[in-house]
Protein backbone atom coordinates (compact mmCIF):
# COMPACT_ATOMS: atom_id res chain seq x y z
CA UNK A 1 0.00 0.00 0.00
CA UNK A 2 3.04 2.66 1.07
CA UNK A 3 4.51 1.72 -2.51
CA UNK A 4 1.13 2.55 -3.93
CA UNK A 5 0.53 5.27 -2.05
CA UNK A 6 3.97 7.06 -3.34
CA UNK A 7 3.86 5.91 -6.70
CA UNK A 8 0.65 7.95 -6.96
CA UNK A 9 2.74 11.02 -5.49
CA UNK A 10 0.43 10.45 -2.56
CA UNK A 11 2.07 11.92 0.82
CA UNK A 12 -0.74 11.84 3.45
CA UNK A 13 0.55 8.56 4.83
CA UNK A 14 -0.72 8.37 8.35
CA UNK A 15 1.30 6.11 9.92
CA UNK A 16 2.57 4.49 7.09
CA UNK A 17 6.13 3.68 5.79
CA UNK A 18 8.15 1.46 3.68
CA UNK A 19 8.25 -1.38 6.50
CA UNK A 20 6.25 -2.99 7.23
CA UNK A 21 6.32 -3.43 11.10
CA UNK A 22 7.43 0.05 11.78
CA UNK A 23 4.75 2.75 11.87
CA UNK A 24 5.68 6.79 11.58
CA UNK A 25 4.57 8.79 14.30
CA UNK A 26 2.26 11.52 12.31
CA UNK A 27 3.51 15.40 12.84
CA UNK A 28 1.21 16.97 15.51
CA UNK A 29 0.89 13.73 17.28
CA UNK A 30 2.38 12.56 20.21
CA UNK A 31 3.53 9.30 21.40
CA UNK A 32 3.18 8.09 24.99
CA UNK A 33 4.90 4.57 26.44
CA UNK A 34 3.49 2.76 29.85
CA UNK A 35 2.91 -0.44 31.42
CA UNK A 36 -0.67 -0.32 29.91
CA UNK A 37 1.17 -0.12 26.75
CA UNK A 38 1.50 2.85 23.95
CA UNK A 39 -1.14 5.54 23.16
CA UNK A 40 -0.80 8.04 19.96
CA UNK A 41 -2.81 11.41 20.15
CA UNK A 42 -3.02 14.72 18.27
CA UNK A 43 -1.72 17.55 20.56
CA UNK A 44 -1.93 20.29 17.41
CA UNK A 45 -4.81 20.57 15.19
CA UNK A 46 -6.20 23.75 14.46
CA UNK A 47 -9.37 23.80 13.83
CA UNK A 48 -10.49 26.52 10.14
CA UNK A 49 -13.86 26.15 11.26
CA UNK A 50 -12.95 28.49 14.13
CA UNK A 51 -11.99 31.72 12.31
CA UNK A 52 -10.30 34.92 12.96
CA UNK A 53 -12.05 37.63 11.59
CA UNK A 54 -11.07 41.15 11.90
CA UNK A 55 -13.16 44.18 10.79
CA UNK A 56 -10.23 45.77 8.63
CA UNK A 57 -7.89 44.35 6.06
CA UNK A 58 -4.69 45.93 7.76
CA UNK A 59 -5.58 44.30 10.88
CA UNK A 60 -4.59 40.60 9.23
CA UNK A 61 -1.69 41.78 7.63
CA UNK A 62 -0.66 43.26 10.81
CA UNK A 63 -0.99 39.95 12.37
CA UNK A 64 0.85 38.17 10.02
CA UNK A 65 3.82 40.34 9.85
CA UNK A 66 3.81 39.94 13.84
CA UNK A 67 3.85 36.12 13.16
CA UNK A 68 6.45 35.81 10.56
CA UNK A 69 8.70 38.16 12.26
CA UNK A 70 8.41 35.52 16.00
CA UNK A 71 8.82 32.88 13.50
CA UNK A 72 11.93 33.68 11.81
CA UNK A 73 13.51 35.65 14.91
CA UNK A 74 12.76 31.84 17.07
CA UNK A 75 15.19 30.18 13.99
CA UNK A 76 18.09 33.18 13.41
CA UNK A 77 19.20 32.09 16.65
CA UNK A 78 22.57 30.27 15.97
CA UNK A 79 26.03 29.91 17.49
CA UNK A 80 27.75 30.40 14.12
CA UNK A 81 26.77 32.07 10.60
CA UNK A 82 23.15 31.52 9.67
CA UNK A 83 22.64 30.65 5.98
CA UNK A 84 19.76 31.28 4.14
CA UNK A 85 18.92 30.25 1.06
CA UNK A 86 17.94 33.15 -1.03
CA UNK A 87 15.88 32.13 -4.38
CA UNK A 88 14.81 35.86 -5.42
CA UNK A 89 11.44 34.52 -5.11
CA UNK A 90 9.03 36.26 -2.50
CA UNK A 91 8.94 33.76 0.12
CA UNK A 92 13.26 33.64 0.66
CA UNK A 93 13.07 36.91 0.09
CA UNK A 94 10.61 38.07 2.94
CA UNK A 95 12.58 36.00 5.58
CA UNK A 96 15.53 37.72 4.72
CA UNK A 97 14.05 40.86 4.99
CA UNK A 98 13.25 39.88 8.76
CA UNK A 99 16.10 37.98 9.49
CA UNK A 100 18.50 40.91 7.74
CA UNK A 101 16.59 43.11 10.27
CA UNK A 102 16.94 40.83 13.24
CA UNK A 103 20.15 39.93 13.07
CA UNK A 104 21.64 43.81 12.89
CA UNK A 105 19.73 43.82 16.54
CA UNK A 106 21.38 41.13 18.47
CA UNK A 107 25.02 41.15 16.48
CA UNK A 108 23.89 37.95 14.41
CA UNK A 109 25.97 36.79 11.29
CA UNK A 110 23.94 36.17 8.75
CA UNK A 111 24.95 34.69 4.40
CA UNK A 112 22.13 34.46 1.63
CA UNK A 113 23.20 31.80 -1.31
CA UNK A 114 21.52 31.78 -4.33
CA UNK A 115 21.37 28.76 -6.62
CA UNK A 116 22.24 30.26 -10.25
CA UNK A 117 23.41 29.63 -13.81
CA UNK A 118 27.16 30.85 -14.67
CA UNK A 119 26.42 31.57 -18.30
CA UNK A 120 22.83 32.38 -18.30
CA UNK A 121 21.27 33.92 -14.75
CA UNK A 122 17.83 34.33 -14.67
CA UNK A 123 15.90 37.47 -13.37
CA UNK A 124 15.88 36.34 -9.81
CA UNK A 125 19.64 36.77 -9.22
CA UNK A 126 19.10 40.44 -9.71
CA UNK A 127 16.52 40.86 -7.54
CA UNK A 128 18.18 38.64 -4.93
CA UNK A 129 21.07 41.08 -5.20
CA UNK A 130 18.53 43.87 -4.41
CA UNK A 131 16.85 42.14 -1.00
CA UNK A 132 20.12 41.38 0.19
CA UNK A 133 21.45 44.90 -0.04
CA UNK A 134 18.31 46.08 1.07
CA UNK A 135 18.85 43.64 4.15
CA UNK A 136 22.25 44.24 4.29
CA UNK A 137 23.51 40.69 4.28
CA UNK A 138 26.08 38.63 1.96
CA UNK A 139 24.86 37.19 -0.81
CA UNK A 140 26.66 34.48 -3.00
CA UNK A 141 26.13 32.43 -6.38
CA UNK A 142 26.17 28.68 -6.01
CA UNK A 143 26.63 27.51 -9.77
CA UNK A 144 24.46 24.60 -10.49
CA UNK A 145 25.34 24.27 -14.40
CA UNK A 146 26.89 21.34 -13.61
CA UNK A 147 23.96 19.46 -11.74
CA UNK A 148 20.75 17.71 -13.15
CA UNK A 149 17.53 16.49 -12.22
CA UNK A 150 18.23 12.45 -11.31
CA UNK A 151 21.81 12.89 -10.71
CA UNK A 152 23.09 10.24 -8.93
CA UNK A 153 24.18 11.15 -5.69
CA UNK A 154 26.08 9.58 -2.67
CA UNK A 155 24.46 7.91 0.05
CA UNK A 156 20.97 6.68 -2.23
CA UNK A 157 22.30 2.95 -0.11
CA UNK A 158 21.74 4.39 3.22
CA UNK A 159 18.22 6.06 2.82
CA UNK A 160 15.34 4.56 4.99
CA UNK A 161 13.36 5.46 2.44
CA UNK A 162 13.43 6.58 -1.09
CA UNK A 163 13.63 10.81 -0.61
CA UNK A 164 10.91 12.55 -2.92
CA UNK A 165 13.38 15.16 -4.20
CA UNK A 166 14.07 15.78 -8.06
CA UNK A 167 17.45 17.85 -7.95
CA UNK A 168 18.91 16.01 -4.75
CA UNK A 169 22.38 17.05 -6.45
CA UNK A 170 21.11 21.00 -6.36
CA UNK A 171 20.29 20.42 -3.12
CA UNK A 172 23.79 18.84 -1.59
CA UNK A 173 25.51 21.35 -3.48
CA UNK A 174 24.44 24.01 -1.59
CA UNK A 175 24.69 22.08 1.70
CA UNK A 176 28.17 21.47 1.00
CA UNK A 177 29.01 25.01 0.55
CA UNK A 178 27.25 26.90 3.54
CA UNK A 179 28.62 24.09 5.86
CA UNK A 180 32.38 25.12 4.18
CA UNK A 181 31.54 28.89 4.77
CA UNK A 182 30.90 27.43 8.63
CA UNK A 183 27.19 27.79 9.16
CA UNK A 184 25.80 25.19 10.73
CA UNK A 185 22.03 26.93 9.97
CA UNK A 186 20.31 27.00 7.61
CA UNK A 187 16.76 29.43 6.72
CA UNK A 188 14.71 28.26 3.83
CA UNK A 189 11.26 29.38 2.30
CA UNK A 190 9.67 25.87 2.40
CA UNK A 191 6.01 26.21 3.13
CA UNK A 192 5.17 29.56 1.61
CA UNK A 193 3.40 27.89 -1.11
CA UNK A 194 1.86 26.11 1.06
CA UNK A 195 0.30 28.89 3.12
CA UNK A 196 -1.60 30.62 -0.19
CA UNK A 197 -1.88 28.56 -2.60
CA UNK A 198 -5.38 28.54 -4.20
CA UNK A 199 -5.16 24.89 -4.54
CA UNK A 200 -7.07 24.98 -1.51
CA UNK A 201 -9.88 26.00 -3.35
CA UNK A 202 -12.16 23.58 -1.16
CA UNK A 203 -14.07 26.00 0.79
CA UNK A 204 -16.09 26.92 -1.78
CA UNK A 205 -17.90 23.82 -1.59
CA UNK A 206 -18.03 24.36 1.97
CA UNK A 207 -19.78 27.38 0.68
CA UNK A 208 -22.05 26.00 -1.49
CA UNK A 209 -22.99 23.16 0.97
CA UNK A 210 -23.73 25.89 3.32
CA UNK A 211 -25.96 28.16 1.29
CA UNK A 212 -23.27 31.33 1.23
CA UNK A 213 -24.10 31.87 -2.02
CA UNK A 214 -23.29 36.08 -1.50
CA UNK A 215 -20.22 35.06 -0.44
CA UNK A 216 -19.22 32.62 -3.06
CA UNK A 217 -20.41 35.03 -5.78
CA UNK A 218 -18.15 37.90 -4.38
CA UNK A 219 -15.44 36.01 -4.23
CA UNK A 220 -15.93 34.53 -8.00
CA UNK A 221 -16.92 37.91 -9.45
CA UNK A 222 -13.74 39.68 -7.80
CA UNK A 223 -11.42 36.74 -8.96
CA UNK A 224 -8.71 36.65 -11.76
CA UNK A 225 -9.55 34.34 -14.78
CA UNK A 226 -7.60 31.54 -14.12
CA UNK A 227 -8.65 31.91 -10.36
CA UNK A 228 -11.91 31.54 -12.03
CA UNK A 229 -11.33 28.59 -13.88
CA UNK A 230 -10.08 26.76 -11.59
CA UNK A 231 -13.14 27.92 -9.21
CA UNK A 232 -15.83 26.57 -12.12
CA UNK A 233 -13.95 22.85 -12.21
CA UNK A 234 -14.09 22.68 -8.25
CA UNK A 235 -17.40 23.49 -8.35
CA UNK A 236 -18.20 21.04 -10.90
CA UNK A 237 -16.42 18.35 -8.95
CA UNK A 238 -17.94 19.26 -5.80
CA UNK A 239 -21.57 19.27 -6.18
CA UNK A 240 -21.89 15.16 -5.18
CA UNK A 241 -18.68 14.23 -4.46
CA UNK A 242 -19.86 11.09 -2.43
CA UNK A 243 -22.06 9.93 -5.16
CA UNK A 244 -19.07 10.63 -7.06
CA UNK A 245 -16.89 8.16 -5.40
CA UNK A 246 -19.88 5.26 -5.21
CA UNK A 247 -20.08 5.84 -9.31
CA UNK A 248 -16.99 5.86 -10.52
CA UNK A 249 -15.63 3.37 -12.97
CA UNK A 250 -12.65 2.54 -13.66
CA UNK A 251 -9.47 3.61 -12.57
CA UNK A 252 -8.71 6.39 -9.77
CA UNK A 253 -7.37 9.40 -12.05
CA UNK A 254 -4.71 9.84 -9.91
CA UNK A 255 -2.78 6.25 -10.71
CA UNK A 256 -0.48 6.04 -13.27
CA UNK A 257 -1.64 3.61 -16.27
CA UNK A 258 2.15 2.31 -15.58
CA UNK A 259 0.78 0.70 -12.30
CA UNK A 260 0.00 -3.21 -12.53
CA UNK A 261 -3.99 -3.75 -12.58
CA UNK A 262 -3.58 -6.47 -10.54
CA UNK A 263 -1.59 -4.37 -7.82
CA UNK A 264 -4.01 -1.61 -7.85
CA UNK A 265 -6.94 -4.08 -6.80
CA UNK A 266 -4.73 -6.27 -4.81
CA UNK A 267 -4.06 -2.72 -2.51
CA UNK A 268 -7.45 -1.52 -3.58
CA UNK A 269 -5.59 0.96 -4.39
CA UNK A 270 -8.36 3.10 -5.29
CA UNK A 271 -9.99 3.27 -2.39
CA UNK A 272 -7.53 4.30 -0.51
CA UNK A 273 -6.86 7.23 -2.48
CA UNK A 274 -10.51 7.87 -2.33
CA UNK A 275 -10.20 7.95 1.79
CA UNK A 276 -7.17 10.72 1.68
CA UNK A 277 -8.46 12.61 -0.90
CA UNK A 278 -10.06 16.39 0.13
CA UNK A 279 -13.61 17.09 0.22
CA UNK A 280 -13.88 19.73 2.60
CA UNK A 281 -12.00 22.59 3.32
CA UNK A 282 -10.57 21.36 6.17
CA UNK A 283 -9.19 18.62 5.15
CA UNK A 284 -7.77 20.47 2.09
CA UNK A 285 -5.64 22.63 4.60
CA UNK A 286 -1.55 21.70 4.42
CA UNK A 287 -2.04 21.26 8.16
CA UNK A 288 -3.49 18.21 7.79
CA UNK A 289 -0.59 16.15 6.37
CA UNK A 290 2.00 18.36 8.94
CA UNK A 291 4.25 19.30 5.95
CA UNK A 292 5.33 16.78 3.41
CA UNK A 293 7.06 13.55 5.66
CA UNK A 294 9.21 12.31 2.84
CA UNK A 295 10.31 15.22 2.18
CA UNK A 296 11.10 16.89 5.32
CA UNK A 297 12.69 13.93 6.70
CA UNK A 298 14.90 13.50 3.30
CA UNK A 299 16.05 17.01 3.66
CA UNK A 300 16.75 16.66 7.48
CA UNK A 301 18.73 13.34 6.95
CA UNK A 302 21.10 15.33 4.15
CA UNK A 303 21.57 18.27 6.06
CA UNK A 304 22.27 16.16 9.00
CA UNK A 305 24.81 14.54 7.13
CA UNK A 306 26.49 17.45 6.93
CA UNK A 307 25.78 19.15 10.15
CA UNK A 308 23.66 21.71 8.92
CA UNK A 309 20.17 22.00 10.51
CA UNK A 310 17.38 23.29 8.37
CA UNK A 311 14.58 25.39 9.78
CA UNK A 312 12.06 26.36 7.65
CA UNK A 313 10.02 29.54 9.24
CA UNK A 314 6.80 29.38 7.14
CA UNK A 315 5.60 25.98 8.94
CA UNK A 316 6.19 27.96 12.37
CA UNK A 317 2.96 26.24 14.63
CA UNK A 318 2.14 29.87 15.45
CA UNK A 319 1.95 30.72 11.36
CA UNK A 320 0.12 27.76 10.44
CA UNK A 321 -2.80 28.13 12.75
CA UNK A 322 -3.32 32.41 11.91
CA UNK A 323 -3.42 31.43 8.21
CA UNK A 324 -5.51 28.19 8.41
CA UNK A 325 -8.56 30.38 10.78
CA UNK A 326 -8.14 33.48 8.58
CA UNK A 327 -10.97 33.42 6.41
CA UNK A 328 -9.78 31.70 2.66
CA UNK A 329 -10.53 34.76 1.25
CA UNK A 330 -8.24 36.37 2.63
CA UNK A 331 -5.81 33.60 2.59
CA UNK A 332 -6.15 33.09 -1.27
CA UNK A 333 -7.50 37.04 -2.24
CA UNK A 334 -9.59 35.45 -5.15
CA UNK A 335 -6.64 34.15 -7.63
CA UNK A 336 -3.87 36.65 -6.40
CA UNK A 337 -0.98 34.76 -5.18
CA UNK A 338 0.54 35.68 -2.13
CA UNK A 339 -1.39 39.33 -1.82
CA UNK A 340 -1.51 38.72 2.02
CA UNK A 341 2.59 38.22 1.98
CA UNK A 342 3.02 41.46 -0.10
CA UNK A 343 1.09 43.83 1.22
CA UNK A 344 2.72 42.51 5.34
CA UNK A 345 5.79 43.40 4.02
CA UNK A 346 5.77 46.17 1.23
CA UNK A 347 7.56 48.56 3.24
CA UNK A 348 10.43 45.48 3.53
CA UNK A 349 10.44 44.17 -0.04
CA UNK A 350 11.85 46.07 -3.19
CA UNK A 351 9.00 47.42 -5.89
CA UNK A 352 10.21 45.37 -8.58
CA UNK A 353 10.08 42.18 -6.49
CA UNK A 354 6.18 42.65 -5.51
CA UNK A 355 4.96 42.76 -8.95
CA UNK A 356 7.43 40.14 -10.72
CA UNK A 357 6.35 36.77 -12.13
CA UNK A 358 8.73 33.63 -10.88
CA UNK A 359 10.80 32.34 -13.41
CA UNK A 360 11.14 29.00 -13.65
CA UNK A 361 14.78 28.25 -12.81
CA UNK A 362 15.33 24.64 -12.66
CA UNK A 363 13.34 23.81 -15.59
CA UNK A 364 16.69 22.74 -18.20
CA UNK A 365 18.33 21.30 -14.97
CA UNK A 366 14.83 18.53 -15.15
CA UNK A 367 14.96 18.87 -19.15
CA UNK A 368 19.15 17.84 -19.35
CA UNK A 369 18.65 15.10 -16.33
CA UNK A 370 15.98 13.11 -17.54
CA UNK A 371 15.99 13.69 -21.56
CA UNK A 372 19.79 13.67 -21.99
CA UNK A 373 22.67 12.93 -19.09
CA UNK A 374 20.65 9.96 -17.43
CA UNK A 375 18.19 8.46 -20.44
CA UNK A 376 20.63 5.51 -19.98
CA UNK A 377 20.69 5.05 -16.03
CA UNK A 378 16.99 5.60 -15.65
CA UNK A 379 15.87 3.19 -18.67
CA UNK A 380 18.38 0.29 -16.85
CA UNK A 381 16.52 0.43 -13.84
CA UNK A 382 12.73 -0.06 -16.16
CA UNK A 383 14.50 -2.70 -17.44
CA UNK A 384 16.23 -4.26 -14.44
CA UNK A 385 12.56 -3.28 -12.33
CA UNK A 386 12.44 -4.84 -8.52
CA UNK A 387 9.03 -3.02 -9.14
CA UNK A 388 7.88 -4.98 -11.89
CA UNK A 389 9.09 -8.19 -9.86
CA UNK A 390 7.06 -7.30 -6.95
CA UNK A 391 3.96 -7.03 -9.71
CA UNK A 392 3.51 -3.41 -9.03
CA UNK A 393 4.21 -1.61 -12.20
CA UNK A 394 4.10 -2.63 -16.39
CA UNK A 395 7.80 -2.27 -17.14
CA UNK A 396 6.68 -2.13 -21.34
CA UNK A 397 4.03 0.75 -20.50
CA UNK A 398 6.74 2.72 -17.87
CA UNK A 399 9.38 2.32 -20.77
CA UNK A 400 7.22 3.55 -23.14
CA UNK A 401 5.75 6.54 -20.88
CA UNK A 402 9.05 7.13 -20.33
CA UNK A 403 10.37 7.96 -24.15
CA UNK A 404 7.18 9.09 -25.10
CA UNK A 405 8.12 12.20 -22.78
CA UNK A 406 11.58 12.51 -24.30
CA UNK A 407 10.28 13.05 -27.59
CA UNK A 408 7.57 15.30 -26.42
CA UNK A 409 4.61 13.61 -24.97
CA UNK A 410 4.58 14.21 -21.40
CA UNK A 411 0.52 12.83 -20.82
CA UNK A 412 2.05 9.41 -19.44
CA UNK A 413 4.96 10.66 -17.57
CA UNK A 414 2.94 12.00 -14.50
CA UNK A 415 4.65 10.39 -11.32
CA UNK A 416 7.01 8.18 -13.54
CA UNK A 417 9.70 10.48 -11.28
CA UNK A 418 8.60 8.23 -7.98
CA UNK A 419 9.30 5.21 -9.83
CA UNK A 420 13.04 6.33 -11.06
CA UNK A 421 13.27 6.77 -7.25
CA UNK A 422 11.77 3.55 -6.00
CA UNK A 423 14.03 1.60 -8.09
CA UNK A 424 16.68 3.38 -7.69
CA UNK A 425 16.48 2.78 -4.09
CA UNK A 426 15.48 -0.72 -4.35
CA UNK A 427 18.62 -1.65 -6.27
CA UNK A 428 21.36 -0.30 -4.37
CA UNK A 429 23.50 -2.32 -2.25
CA UNK A 430 22.01 -2.92 0.92
CA UNK A 431 23.46 -1.52 4.05
CA UNK A 432 24.25 -1.78 7.76
CA UNK A 433 22.30 1.37 9.00
CA UNK A 434 24.35 1.34 12.45
CA UNK A 435 27.52 -0.29 12.82
CA UNK A 436 30.27 0.33 15.90
CA UNK A 437 32.22 2.85 14.80
CA UNK A 438 29.19 4.55 12.55
CA UNK A 439 28.83 8.17 13.80
CA UNK A 440 25.82 10.38 12.85
CA UNK A 441 25.17 13.75 13.79
CA UNK A 442 21.60 14.63 15.48
CA UNK A 443 19.60 18.22 13.58
CA UNK A 444 19.38 20.51 16.64
CA UNK A 445 15.58 21.63 16.81
CA UNK A 446 14.18 24.84 17.69
CA UNK A 447 11.36 24.11 20.77
CA UNK A 448 10.28 27.57 20.93
CA UNK A 449 7.65 28.04 18.02
CA UNK A 450 7.49 23.99 17.22
CA UNK A 451 7.72 23.41 13.33
CA UNK A 452 4.34 22.00 12.50
CA UNK A 453 6.44 19.46 10.41
CA UNK A 454 8.36 18.45 13.53
CA UNK A 455 7.02 15.86 15.69
CA UNK A 456 7.95 16.05 19.79
CA UNK A 457 10.03 13.08 19.88
CA UNK A 458 12.72 15.77 17.82
CA UNK A 459 12.37 17.95 20.39
CA UNK A 460 12.83 15.44 23.38
CA UNK A 461 15.97 14.49 21.43
CA UNK A 462 17.18 18.07 21.67
CA UNK A 463 16.54 18.26 25.69
CA UNK A 464 18.33 15.51 26.48
CA UNK A 465 21.06 16.03 24.21
CA UNK A 466 21.64 19.26 26.41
Amino acid sequence: LMLGLYLCGNTRYGAHTFHKAIKRLPGGYLLVASPNGIETRAFWDPDPADEIRYTREEEYEEHFRDLLTRAVNARVRSATPVAIKLSGGLDSSSITAIAGREAKKNGQALRAYHLMYDDNPTPEWSLAQTVASIADVPLSPIPVDDTWAMQTTPGVDGLDEPFLLHFESVQLRALARVKSDGCDVALTGEGGDEAFSSGYMLYMRDWLARGRWLRLFRDYRNGTPGYRRHARAMLKRGIMPGLRRRLRRGPHPAIPIWLNESFVKRTHLSQELDAREAYRYRDSNYTQSRGFPPFFAGMDRRGAEFGVELRHPFWDSRLVDFMVRIPPEVRVQAGRPKLLLKKALRDALPPELLGHRPHGAFGPLYTRGFKDREVERLETLLLRSRLAGMGVIDPAAALNAYRSYREGDDSRFRGLFWAFVTEEWLQAEPVCLRTKDATRRTPRFVTDGLDANITPHSACAERLAI
